[in-house]
C-alpha cells in the first residue's frame, strides 16, 4: 500500500464529501479535490509524458492535476488499480 507521506506514487483518497487526488515524486507532492462521485462511474486518466516528463491526470475529462516529475521508472509490479474506494 502507497504511504503517501512517505512514498511516490498517484493515490485518490476519500475526504468528507471529496476525492483527493496525489501524486508524489521524490522532488514534491501535487494534489486536487474533486467532489465525491456518490455512486456514479468516475473516469481518471493519468498520462505521463517522456519529453516533458510531466505526469497529467484528468477527472471526467477535466484536467486536474499537472505535476512535473522528470524521469519515471517503474515496474509492472508497482502498479496497483482498484474499484471503488469504500
Amino acid at each position: 500500500m502507497l504511504d503517501v507521506e512517505r512514498d511516490s506514487g498517484f493515490v485518490a483518497i476519500e475526504v468528507p464529501g471529496k476525492l483527493r487526488i496525489v501524486s508524489r515524486s521524490e522532488a514534491s507532492t501535487v494534489s486536487h479535490e474533486v467532489a465525491e462521485p456518490a455512486s456514479k462511474p468516475v473516469a481518471v486518466r493519468v498520462a505521463y509524458s517522456p519529453e516533458s516528463g510531466k505526469l497529467t491526470t484528468s477527472v471526467d475529462g477535466e484536467e486536474i492535476l499537472v505535476h512535473v516529475i522528470g524521469t519515471l521508472v517503474t515496474a509492472p509490479a508497482e502498479i496497483i488499480v482498484t474499484g471503488r474506494l469504500r
